[in-house]
Formats: structure tokens, sequence, C-alpha cells
């Protein structure tokens, strides 16, 4: 088990495939605000070195994506709070640093859907990162591998559905098209996505 310290909430965990577990959520500082939190555990469930470590400087930030890169790096599906929240993508190295080749700002992503919140992140077979928004549509967007929007993917680097649901979950499926968890008027409902 991990307490970082306060109240703390798990958003997604993935296993290393040499076993190693990483968790990633939020856990709340002394104020009561959120911060960015990773937990890397040995394939035991003990701490590795990077269990309790807290990565955003302002508070009320959530990590709700996380998946692992082959090089053995995480990403993280972030929303970050700056009186709305934007949804970033960070990438960390295997030793828990940023990549600071990711993204070009110091290993994040810029915004990525600007008015919306960040659902997930998955990993396609071929690298690049797919994640799903949502807002007043669920929106999906595709980086590369280094962080950067994908060329001719959507339109302005988003592919919009007019499904009026909220979203809460996804996955790449091995076609490498989205699978959406979520809510439609009260009841679960999961839509694949053709791109």
């Amino acid at each position: 088990m991990v307490d970082f310290g306060y109240e703390d909430v798990a958003y997604d965990v993935a296993v290393h495939p040499y076993g190693r577990i990483s968790v990633v959520g939020s856990a709340e500082d002394a104020q009561g605000e959120a911060r960015l939190a990773v937990a890397t555990l040995t394939r035991g469930g003990g701490p590795d070195d990077l269990a309790g470590w807290s990565l955003s400087p302002a508070g009320d930030d959530y990590v709700y994506g996380l998946d692992i890169v082959d090089d053995g790096g995480i990403v993280l599906g972030v929303n970050l709070f700056s009186g709305d929240f934007d949804p970033h993508v960070v990438k960390l190295t295997p030793s828990g640093a940023f990549d600071t080749s990711f993204g070009g700002r110091d290993g994040w992503a810029s915004n990525v859907a600007d008015g919306y919140q960040m659902v997930d992140i998955d990993i396609r077979s071929d690298g690049r990162i797919l994640g799903v928004v949502r807002g007043d549509q669920i929106a999906s967007f595709l980086l590369s591998r280094r962080g950067v929007p994908a060329e001719g993917y959507g339109m302005s680097g988003l592919a919009f559905t007019s499904t009026p649901m909220i979203a809460a979950a996804m996955y790449v499926d091995a076609q490498d098209r989205p699978v959406i968890t979520g809510l439609q008027l009260g009841e679960p409902h999961v839509i694949r996505l053709q791109s």
C-alpha cells in the first residue's frame, strides 16, 4: 500500500513488462489541494524508487491515464487546473525524471484539447499515444512518440464523436481503435471509434 499523506485517490494502474507496478492519481496536501502523484512498486508490492513521488508544483491537478512505453518510461494523461482543467500529457523516464525530449516543453506535451478534461490515454501498437477527453463532446487525440500532435488526425488534432456520453475510461483494441466506456442517460455504455 502507498500512502501519499492525506486524501489519496488512485485513477489508473499499469504493470511494466518486467513486473514493476505503477499507480497514478492524486494526493491531497495539507492545504487540501490535489497534487499529481505517482507510486511505483516492486513486483512483490513493496515500495520502489518512485514510491510517493509527487509531480505537480501547483494544486488541484489530477492524473487520469497511465501507460508504459516500450523503453520503460511512463506516459501520463493529466488535468492541470489553472482556472479550468486543461488536459496535458507528460512522459517520465524509467527512473521517474521528466523526459525532456517529449512534447518540447520539459517533458510535457502542451494543452492537447483546450476546454476539455482528460479521460484516459493508451499506447497504440505503433507507439503513438491515443487519448480521450471530454467536454461538450467526447474527442480523441493522437500524439507521436515524442508528444507532438499527429498530422492528419481529426480536425486540428482532435476527432469528435456526437455520442452524448460521460466518458470514464478508454483502451485501445487490437486494431488500434479507441474503445470508450462511460454513462449515457445513467446507463453504462461502451463505444468503439473507427480511428
